[in-house]
């Protein structure tokens, strides 16, 4: 069996009919394939950008537990600085009790000793003070009752040697 040049034409347009629509089907997966490529290439580059990010990101966290560990540090000083602070209260609150007992032991000699002595004072100065202040103008009558006679003793005194010399 020969083929001719008919038949071999026919065999090429059927063969043209039933690859057309392959073919044209080829471009389109090329077209899609081609589409794919691009969609695969910006993912590795997001891909890489979420890998940067992601390496900022653990740097980020580093960095805070960095501070995380400070903070923690700051704040076992602050509780140590609060427990002493505590313990210095405790200490001010016995002895501000203390103070309190001998501030009511200064009221009790104060009230109990301290006023009636004060009392029988006042009680005895006003008689003694009115005495005093007669003693004290008598006193000064006195004072002047000798500068006087001193005076007149020395008047006196110079008399006598005059006298004296005279005779």
């Amino acid at each position: 069996m020969s083929l001719n040049k008919e038949d071999l034409l026919a065999i090429s347009q059927l063969l043209d009919t039933k690859l057309m629509p392959i073919q044209s089907d080829v471009q389109g997966m090329k077209a899609e394939i081609q589409g794919l490529k691009a969609e695969q290439q910006e993912m590795k580059a997001e891909i890489q950008g979420l890998k940067a990010e992601q390496q900022e990101m653990k740097a980020e966290i580093q960095g805070l537990k960095a501070e995380q560990k400070e903070m923690k540090a700051e704040i076992q000083g602050l509780k140590a600085e609060i427990q002493g602070l505590k313990a210095e209260q405790q200490e001010m609150k016995a002895e501000i009790q203390g103070l309190k007992a001998e501030q009511q032991r200064i009221n009790l000699i104060i009230e109990n000793e301290i006023r009636p002595d004060i009392k029988a004072l006042a009680e005895n100065y006003m008689p003694a003070a009115k005495k005093y202040e007669k003693a004290t103008a008598d006193m000064e009558g006195m004072q002047m009752d000798m500068d006087v006679m001193k005076h007149v003793v020395a008047e006196h005194n110079e008399k006598l040697k005059r006298i004296s010399l005279i005779l």
